[in-house]
């Protein structure tokens, strides 16, 4: 396993994205494997998951291509359970969750923050090739609630 603090997420999926088979891919899902890794993918493929902000891309300014990849390991971490409906940001305003996840766009590195808005708006599927439901089901059979 590669340590995840030195790569950004889109570096791990798009070296997923670019191999054949689906146990090639499952291979390198568990190579690149972090906690963020693995809440993005639930995310944005588990049906019972479902997030409490709004559709589309929000306004948010990027952060410079010096950002460590390490941020979003730590931000996925401390802030997802106000995102998602039936965690701790039901009970937040939604302009206080709103602008938590914008801050939270603009601080994570710039080719991470996309990822981010694809998984919330279940948009992930056809991003990176192969990285599907199914290659996420078999890395990680547990994962997935059905």
């Amino acid at each position: 396993m590669l340590n995840p603090n030195n790569h950004t997420l889109h570096e791990a999926l798009t070296e997923v994205g670019a191999v054949q088979t689906r146990e090639e891919k499952v291979q390198l899902l568990h190579k690149w494997n972090s906690y963020a890794l693995q809440m993005i993918l639930r995310g944005a493929y588990d049906d019972k998951i479902e997030f409490n902000l709004p559709p589309g891309e929000p306004p948010y300014e990027k952060a410079p291509e010096a950002t460590s990849p390490a941020v979003i390991q730590k931000q996925v971490k401390n802030n997802f359970k106000y995102f998602a409906k039936g965690g701790a940001g039901d009970n937040m305003m939604p302009a206080k969750r709103e602008k938590m996840f914008i801050g939270m766009l603009s601080i994570v590195h710039p080719d991470d923050a996309p990822l981010l808005v694809a998984m919330k708006d279940k948009k992930f599927q056809g991003l990176y090739k192969g990285v599907t439901k199914l290659a996420v089901q078999e890395a990680w059979p547990n994962l997935i609630k059905e």
